[in-house]
């Protein structure tokens, strides 16, 4: 009955977030349209979300990624609180195979086998003449394969009054992607023996 309680329990606190998430969405950036519910995630690991970005930034001109790509040195020099320096790309969906995107003003997009250790990624949304970003940062360990939705809201389109079509998703990522791999409990029940087997024979020495 406590177990059946606490999975009931847990499911609905995972609900709660995932639903908190959606619902703390902000305007944000310096252009108008811009929301952190233009991303959302639907999907982790094949099992359902809705986790929108928890914060986005743009629309900046020109390129995100390339010779005069700037994608990177915005990430660097902070424009995310907290997260300065140590970005690196990922991948991008016009160039790898385990990054795709939709190019329309409002598709999908989907990572495979993102590294559980890069819990915090940016997604770049590069549309007309600028880009946007819009950051992730979930809880170390939940994020391997992704799916969502994205909107180029935002993004001027010249005279048209919708928004322009998706040229490519860029995934940049923060830290190294170096975590330490927890010891199984057999290994902490080893090492424990080997010192007591350390202490025992200090014994016997003295």
């Amino acid at each position: 009955m406590r177990v059946t309680s606490y999975v009931m329990g847990a499911g609905v606190g995972l609900a709660l977030a995932f639903a908190a998430s959606v619902a703390s969405a902000a305007t944000c950036g310096t252009s108008s349209g811009l929301d952190t519910t233009n991303v959302i995630i639907t999907s982790i690991d094949s099992s359902p979300a809705s986790i929108a970005a928890s914060d986005c930034a743009g629309v900046f001109a020109g390129n995100d990624t390339g010779n005069q790509g700037t994608l990177l040195s915005n990430l660097n020099s902070g424009i995310f609180a907290g997260f300065i320096g140590d970005w690196s790309i990922y991948g991008k969906s016009d160039e790898d195979a385990s990054v795709s995107a939709s190019e329309t003003n409002n598709g999908s997009w989907s990572i495979d086998y993102l590294t559980k250790s890069y819990s915090v990624f940016a997604l770049s949304l590069k549309a007309a003449n600028g880009y946007a970003v819009y950051l992730f940062d979930l809880s170390p360990g939940s994020a391997m394969d992704l799916a969502g939705t994205f909107k180029t809201l935002g993004f001027q389109a010249g005279n048209s009054p919708n928004s322009p079509d998706l040229s490519h998703m860029t995934v940049a990522v923060y830290g190294d992607g170096v975590s330490a791999v927890p010891l199984p409990a057999a290994g902490w029940l080893m090492l424990a023996g080997i010192g007591g087997l350390a202490a025992l024979r200090r014994r016997k020495r003295s």
